[in-house]
């Protein structure tokens, strides 16, 4: 452009001094809604076929934002205390630290774990009388109270819970692979991923859906039984329009059992607690 005389020297010497940035261009999410967007995908698909990928439709759903997100936090916690219920399972791996392992050390053994539903993974460096201090890849440093541990009874495998928790060394000990999550306020949270999922959505009218949630994390002993129930009632109401007007709650294992009419899955593992309001 300076060349072309389309902008003089001052300008050409600003645009030269500025720093070069790299940002993302694309649409910004603003409402954690995934299955909602993955239904209507579905959906378009088998209206309009792959085409649908290159046309550059724009859907409009029924979703409410406000009552999305309240039902986003609440599966979210719901699930969370559900499973802090009953009890804690200990932590997610025990590797072999160095005497004298440091941040490069944790970094390169946290690489082996993801972020699940929110929750970070950490390393616990130290464990004292008060709590514990923990690395994780995105805050460095972080303080565990013992407060925050006095939900960690453990798991006992007749189901029950052990003795409560007196002191740190009862839950967690230096070289720990730990989940944490930080709350409202700032302070920080030994958590674990959940071995229960759950889902929730309330419809509006016949054939509306005002929000739709699930939580489901990754683990041994569960299938993605939240999403694929919540797909079935829901698609079943919305699409077929069939009227749903009862409270539906389950809470146990789902072998081969089906909200809807009478059809079945394959078998599956896990525990689901869905919820239809």
């Amino acid at each position: 452009m300076h060349e072309k005389k389309f902008i003089d020297d001052a300008q050409y010497a600003h645009a030269m001094a500025a720093p070069i940035e790299s940002k993302f261009h694309g649409p910004v999410t603003e409402v954690d809604a995934p299955n909602v967007a993955e239904m209507v995908r579905v959906d378009l698909l088998d209206r309009i076929g792959t085409q649908v990928y290159a046309d550059g439709y724009r859907v409009v759903t029924t979703i409410d934002s406000r009552l999305q997100q309240a039902a986003a936090a609440a599966v979210r916690t719901g699930v969370i205390d559900y499973d802090q219920r009953h009890g804690y399972r200990g932590p997610t791996a025990r590797p072999v630290f160095a005497a004298n392992a440091a941040e490069p050390d944790w970094l390169k053994t946290l690489e082996d774990y993801p972020e699940l539903g929110g929750l970070a993974p950490a390393v616990i460096v130290l464990a004292d009388a008060a709590g514990a201090t923990a690395f994780t890849r995105d805050h460095g440093r972080i303080r565990l109270s013992l407060a925050s541990m006095k939900w960690a009874r453990p798991a006992l495998p007749d189901g029950a819970i052990g003795k409560p928790v007196e002191k740190t060394g009862d839950v967690i000990a230096a070289g720990d692979i730990v989940y944490v999550a930080q709350d409202v306020s700032g302070a920080w949270h030994l958590m674990q991923p959940p071995q229960v999922q759950g889902a929730t959505f309330r419809r509006l009218e016949v054939g509306e859906v005002g929000a739709i949630a699930k939580n489901a994390w990754p683990h041994a002993l569960a299938c993605d039984n939240a999403s694929q129930t919540i797909f079935d009632v829901v698609s079943e109401s919305r699409f077929a329009l069939l009227p749903v007007t009862h409270y539906i709650h389950a809470s146990g294992d789902l072998l081969a059992h089906d909200l809807c009419h009478g059809g079945t899955h394959p078998p599956r593992k896990g525990r689901v607690v869905v919820g239809l309001v």
